[in-house]
């Protein structure tokens, strides 16, 4: 991932952070979000937000997000969580293929 889409990440939190006053993940999400879409487009990837996904176990998830191919096949999942009482969250993409 190039350096300048995560600058820009982290400058878009830092102003998510200052302007809500917030550290939720249903807040701070959006910027990821947006890193994953900016990420994807350089890849001729598009970006699904609550991506279903059948689990190893056969169970069904909902993803936050995934990028997909136009073939529709993923390429990669996210999700951030945030350990409780931690004040810190932690994005993921998930490698599928």
């Amino acid at each position: 991932m190039s350096q300048l889409l995560i600058n820009d990440y982290l400058k878009q939190l830092d102003v998510i952070r200052k302007v809500s006053g917030s550290q939720r993940e249903t807040i701070v999400r959006e910027a990821f979000k947006d890193l994953l879409k900016a990420w994807g487009r350089q890849h001729d990837l598009v970006f699904l937000a609550e991506y279903p996904v059948k689990t190893a176990a056969k169970t069904s998830i909902a993803v936050d997000g995934a990028l997909l191919h136009e073939l529709r096949l993923a390429v990669a999942s996210s999700g951030c969580t945030a350990p409780s009482g931690s004040g810190t969250f932690r994005c993921r993409i998930l490698r599928l293929r």
